[in-house]
């Protein structure tokens, strides 16, 4: 604001603050996440990049030489799609500077989602090559919100499908 060296900005408070009756899916703007995704809206034609967030809690699967993502998609007509495979398809590209990883990705091409069947949404996980070790939702809620997570429990996390 301004030609000169300072900066303004507003801060009306310390507390995170929450928008109710809103359209569109909740974004949680208050925590740091094991995972990102970009674009926050997309259709199964966009182009998609799910980042694996290594650096944000103390975690195994950042000792893992590769990172993999692991994805099922679902269809509104009611076909699921899973593609667990390690290889270059599904390797997590290390960012340079942090312990983050990356992968872009077309959903129909990557699933061979077939003509005429739409995807609704995608669950996925991050895991090392043998799959011992993982980050899922799961584990995004014990170590943001303190939740107890079960022993063996992974529950994925979920990209929903929709264009704003």
């Amino acid at each position: 604001m301004g030609g000169d060296e300072a900066h303004y900005s507003v801060k009306d408070a310390d507390d995170c603050f929450e928008v109710v009756e809103g359209s569109g899916t909740v974004i949680d703007f208050c925590s740091t996440h094991y995972y990102q995704i970009e674009p926050l809206s997309a259709l199964q034609d966009d182009y998609v990049t799910f980042t694996f967030q290594g650096d944000i809690n103390t975690n195994e699967l950042i000792k893992a030489e590769n990172v993999y993502i692991e994805a099922t998609a679902y269809t509104i007509e009611g076909k699921i799609y899973t593609v667990n495979e390690k290889s270059a398809k599904t390797l997590m590209k290390r960012e340079t500077k942090l312990p983050r990883y990356n992968v872009t990705l077309w959903p129909g091409g990557f699933f061979n989602i077939p003509d005429g069947e739409t995807i609704s949404r995608i669950e996925y996980i991050f895991t090392n090559e043998d799959g011992t070790v993982s980050i899922s939702q799961s584990d995004d809620s014990r170590d943001n919100e303190g939740e107890e997570v079960e022993e063996g429990i992974k529950e994925p996390f979920v990209f929903e499908f929709q264009c704003e």
